[in-house]
């Protein structure tokens, strides 16, 4: 079985020096996750079984993106994924009860945590 992880947004282009700009973005917008899943099911889709949230806090926006758990719910429906998240915050405890109450259409949303 594999996991994967989606939600950053690689910016440097493999450069080491990026001239004070991140390497990378935080976006756990529904359009990001629209665009990634395919990636990760084109690389690795006929083992992936765990699809996980890549760093999640309260400011990212994931805790309260209905429009990004609707789609979550639909890989999850759709390609049988189970779905996680991965969290790493001081506030992580209180960043995964959060999450472990959301549900979608009387499902909860995620089956799994990374934590640190």
């Amino acid at each position: 079985a594999v996991s994967s992880k989606w939600g950053y947004r690689y910016t440097a282009g493999w450069r080491v020096d990026t001239n004070g700009e991140p390497h990378e973005v935080k976006d756990h917008s529904a359009a990001h996750l629209r665009q990634q899943w395919p990636e990760s099911d084109a690389l690795v889709g006929s083992h992936l079984r765990l699809y996980q949230v890549h760093s999640a806090t309260f400011d990212s926006g994931i805790l309260d993106s209905t429009e990004t758990h609707a789609a979550l719910a639909e890989l999850k429906r759709d390609k049988g994924w189970a779905l996680g998240l991965s969290v790493s915050s001081p506030a992580q405890g209180d960043v995964v009860d959060a999450a472990l109450k959301i549900e979608v259409e009387g499902e909860r949303l995620f089956d799994a945590v990374q934590a640190t």
